[in-house]
């Protein structure tokens, strides 16, 4: 018998005309989502604010100067409660000496170690490491007022010192970082508005975020609940919020605070 070859198979025009239209979108998606990724093609705020990278900066820039407002509202005040409620009992004189004292060393770390650090890493990896270790020290700042029962009379200082050096370190060190990340956003001629809508968004976390954590501490020293609900109720929601800046910095474009300094 004879057998004829088997014609080619056409696809209709609507399929064709489906496919087509699928392909346009998805190309038109992803470049959607590159320029969105990529800096500010212009300086005009309306495409500054519609860019990834200016609003991630801002955003960590914000947590950072949230969280560590709040580390330094609460400290003086932790400092000055009566050690049966966790605190120390200092008068204000040895607070003002206790911070003064640690000042060389804070100025120290940043000349020398901070630098150091991004010979090693990227920006954003120490962003990152600077964050945890922030969030890390102000989570263990507390158990500093066991110091209250040392046999030496110095322990409580000397402990008051090393945690506003645990955490101050860190934190000084992250807004360096911070500080590239937000430049690495945008081109250079953009660097001056790109740090304007940071500073502006940093500037209200800070409005509000001395009274807020101040009550907090309050109303947290006042209750007779256990742990987690006690003093340290409120170390560990500032902790809370510089991990989450480290964890959130991952959403960072890859353009963004990639090279060390090496």
């Amino acid at each position: 018998s004879l057998f004829l070859p088997e014609a080619p198979r056409r696809e209709s025009p609507q399929a064709v005309d489906d496919e087509e239209a699928s392909c346009v979108m998805d190309n038109v998606q992803d470049r959607a989502v590159a320029a969105h990724d990529r800096r500010p093609s212009s300086g005009r705020l309306s495409s500054m604010l519609r860019n990834r990278g200016v609003l991630v900066t801002s955003f960590l820039f914000s947590l950072l100067g949230f969280a560590h407002i709040g580390f330094e509202e609460i400290f003086p005040l932790w400092l000055l409660t009566d050690p049966s409620h966790g605190g120390f009992n200092f008068h204000e004189g040895m607070i003002g000496a206790l911070i003064g004292i640690t000042g060389p060393v804070q100025l120290l770390t940043q000349f020398m170690v901070v630098p150091w650090v991004v010979t090693k890493v990227s920006y954003k990896a120490g962003f990152q490491l600077a964050m945890a270790m922030f969030g890390v020290a102000i989570a263990l700042a507390p158990l500093a007022s066991l110091a209250n029962h040392s046999k030496y009379t110095n322990m409580p200082i000397l402990a008051g010192g090393l945690v506003y050096m645990a955490v101050n370190i860190p934190a000084e060190a992250a807004y360096t970082y911070v500080f590239v990340l937000v430049n690495d956003a945008v081109d250079g001629p953009m660097c001056g508005r790109a740090n304007g809508i940071s500073q502006t968004m940093v500037s209200f976390v800070r409005m509000i975020g001395p009274a807020m954590w101040g009550s907090l501490f309050a109303w947290s020293d006042s209750q007779t609940l256990d742990f987690p609900i006690d003093f340290r109720f409120t170390f560990l929601l500032i902790s809370a919020t510089a991990l989450s800046a480290a964890a959130f910095a991952e959403s960072l474009p890859s353009h963004i605070g990639a090279k060390s300094s090496a």
